[in-house]
């Protein structure tokens, strides 16, 4: 798991003869190159969190778990010019709580290239024919490829109880590898700022019923992701794309989260800054919607949410920016 504050690729597709019949062999990870065995000192910078999510006064306190995987991209080129070499995961066994620790592993590729460091650990997916991590958040990374998929609001991301942040444990962090003889070292920063919010539900809310998601969206100004839709980013970069201004998490799926006798829910949602855009205030964001749902079918419905809007008057308007957590606090009439 992690902190917040803010592949390669070669179908292989075997074909024989049965009885005038073609069979399909499923694609096989790409052969890697033999390596050097090498230790990977990876450590979380920023204000946020990563697999130990508690908070601390204004940020989610990140360290790594006791049981962890990295992986090491190297790339070539820059921009749409990138092309993907090698992957190569790195796994760590030892004591949690530690915002710097040691990996262990072999670097299959060349020092002289490119190197990227992400976090959660991809793996070679021979249905899809492409490296992703084991949640799903992160895909489509191919060799002689130029980009990642973050697929953030793909229902990613579930809060299971009332204000619970260990959900985000797995949000992505990045940094750029430096390899000097057999050691690799690398400073993680997370992608994402956090929304934490504090939201109390009207009195027709009943006590002990369920609640099941929550969406926002801002005006003014870019803030989420549209729901389902997925960003992706040039390899070793940063600044991503596919946004929009809404985004939403679920609520502890169809079993949803009881509503407590105060009638307060403590949600946190992440967030990509948009670049040199997402700001709260005057000239920026100048409100969020909060739309609670209370029912769930098939899925979360939004038909007649519990619904409230918070204006924003900072000025000049705060900008927001990867690793941060923001609090919104709404009272629902």
């Amino acid at each position: 798991m992690k902190k917040l504050n803010h592949i390669l690729l070669a179908g292989l597709a075997l074909v024989a003869a049965v009885s005038c019949n073609k069979v399909n062999v499923p694609a096989e990870e790409p052969e890697q190159n033999v390596g050097v065995p090498m230790t990977l000192t990876a450590t979380i910078g920023g204000a946020e969190t990563k697999m130990t999510m508690a908070e601390d006064d204004n940020v989610l306190k990140a360290t790594w778990d006791a049981s962890e995987k990295i992986s090491v991209i190297t790339y070539t080129g820059t921009g749409y010019g990138t092309k993907v070499q090698t992957v190569d995961t790195f796994t760590y066994t030892g004591d949690a709580g530690k915002k710097s620790v040691d990996f262990t592993g072999t670097f299959t590729g060349n020092a002289a290239n490119n190197i990227w460091v992400v976090y959660p650990a991809l793996e070679y997916d021979s249905a899809n024919e492409d490296y992703r991590s084991a949640s799903g958040l992160l895909y489509g990374v191919k060799k002689d490829d130029y980009h990642i998929y973050i697929g953030y609001w793909n229902g990613k991301y579930t809060q299971t109880s009332n204000a619970d942040p260990s959900f985000l444990k797995d949000n992505l962090l990045t940094g750029t590898g430096t390899v000097s003889g057999s050691a690799l070292t690398v400073d993680l920063e997370p992608a994402s700022g956090v929304l934490k919010m504090t939201l109390t539900l009207p009195s027709t809310a009943e006590v002990g019923s369920k609640v099941y998601g929550v969406k926002v969206t801002g005006t003014g100004g870019n803030l989420f992701r549209q729901v389902g839709s997925s960003s992706w980013t040039v390899i070793g970069n940063t600044t991503y794309g596919g946004w929009d201004s809404s985004g939403m998490i679920a609520l502890n799926g169809s079993e949803g989260i009881t509503v407590p006798d105060d009638r307060k829910l403590v949600c946190y949602m992440p967030f990509e800054p948009y670049p040199s855009v997402t700001k709260f205030g005057v000239g920026g964001i100048t409100a969020i919607k909060v739309d609670v749902s209370h029912a769930y079918y098939s899925g979360i419905n939004w038909v007649t949410p519990y619904s409230a809007t918070k204006t924003l008057t900072a000025d000049p308007a705060i900008a927001a920016e990867p690793g941060k957590m923001y609090r919104l606090e709404l009272v629902f009439d």
